[in-house]
């Protein structure tokens, strides 16, 4: 049975700039830090904010919830998150919120991502708005895998509130979008957040619409149906 989920949208109808992605899918899931599945981060991505992320240009990272951070010794690093962040439903994202969601990820066996957080040996959270992650050993990746696939920051509060099941059905993030409409593994409607740290992003509505093949991605591109796929094939590209 498909999942679909209607919010009141924020945003008035008239005078909106929207973007619309088609992809081939799947989405395995809105928890987001299950799944280590490109085609689902790329859609999770706009919803929940990491610690780090990737610079766009390739070159290092920016941050993201935290504001700065420094290499401590060889197996500290310290993360200082931005001050007065909330999640999209009101609820603190502060040390504690990055503690539960890193602990998480690393203890998880039944997750995907598992395996690839056990260089974490402990989190521990300093003040309200600082969290020191202390590694098994020197981590010359470090800032590669912090901000990698289950880096996604959710709100321990709601989860534990909703459960994993609810969560995925209304999902809550921490990034620049909130998700206010979608049909499980179809058509996924991210709005603006006007309470993200940045300030809400300059296109208004970005939807993620899942077109299995390639053949109908490129005719709906040519129709204007949608703004970008993630690859033409080869015979169409002229």
């Amino acid at each position: 049975m498909s999942v679909v989920l209607t919010v009141q949208p924020l945003i008035a109808q008239d005078d909106v700039t929207e973007f619309v992605f088609a992809h081939s899918g799947p989405i395995r899931t809105m928890d987001a830090p299950v799944t280590w599945f490109s085609s689902t981060h790329w859609l999770t991505n706009g919803l929940y904010d990491c610690l780090i992320w990737r610079a766009a240009d390739g070159n290092g990272y920016v941050g993201q919830a935290a504001e700065s951070w420094e290499n401590v010794d060889d197996l500290t690093w310290r993360f200082h998150l931005r001050e007065g962040l909330t999640f999209q439903n009101g609820e603190p994202l502060d040390a504690e919120a990055v503690k539960w969601n890193l602990d998480r990820v690393r203890t998880r066996e039944d997750f995907l991502v598992y395996p690839q957080w056990q260089f974490i040996a402990d989190v521990v959270v300093v003040d309200p708005v600082t969290i020191e992650v202390i590694t098994v050993n020197p981590h010359p990746y470090f800032e590669y895998d912090i901000s990698y696939n289950g880096c996604q920051l959710l709100p321990p509060g709601y989860m534990e509130e909703a459960g994993e099941e609810e969560f995925a059905r209304r999902p809550v993030g921490s990034g620049p979008y909130r998700l206010v409409e979608f049909t499980e593994s179809d058509r996924y409607v991210f709005e603006a957040w006007d309470g993200y740290w940045a300030g809400p992003p300059a296109v208004d509505r970005v939807i993620y619409q899942v077109i299995p093949e390639a053949s109908a991605q490129v005719a709906e591109l040519l129709a204007g149906q949608v703004d970008m796929i993630p690859a033409v094939p080869a015979p169409d590209r002229a």
